[in-house]
C-alpha cells in the first residue's frame, strides 16, 4: 500500500471499491484468527483499520518531506509494534 501514494485517503473515500473491499476482509480475518469475541470484531475492526490506514499515511508524509516522521527503526517494524500492542490490548480488554 505504501506504494501507491494517496491510497489511504482514497480508500476511506471510497469504500465500496474492490481495494478496500480487500482491505477490510483482511484486517477481519486478522481479528477472527485472534479468537475476539464476536461483540468486540466491529470496534476492533475499526481500532485496526485506523492503524493500518495512519501507518501508510504517516510513511507517505515521511516520503513527501523527506524527513523521519518517526523514529525507532524501520517503518515496518514501528507499524508491527503499533499493531502488536493494539492486538495486545484487544485481547486484555474485559469480557
Amino acid at each position: 500500500m505504501v506504494a501507491v501514494p494517496g491510497i489511504a485517503g482514497l480508500l476511506q473515500r471510497r469504500p465500496l471499491t474492490a481495494a478496500a473491499a480487500t482491505l477490510d476482509r483482511v484486517t477481519r480475518d486478522i481479528l477472527r484468527e485472534s479468537e475476539l469475541p464476536d461483540k468486540d470484531l466491529a470496534a476492533a475492526h475499526a481500532v485496526l483499520f485506523t492503524q493500518l490506514l495512519g501507518s501508510v499515511e504517516l510513511e507517505h508524509s515521511r516520503a513527501k518531506t523527506g524527513g523521519a516522521v518517526h523514529s525507532g527503526g524501520s517503518p515496518e517494524s514501528v507499524f508491527l509494534y503499533g499493531l502488536r500492542a493494539i492486538l495486545t490490548g484487544i485481547r486484555q480488554m474485559p469480557s
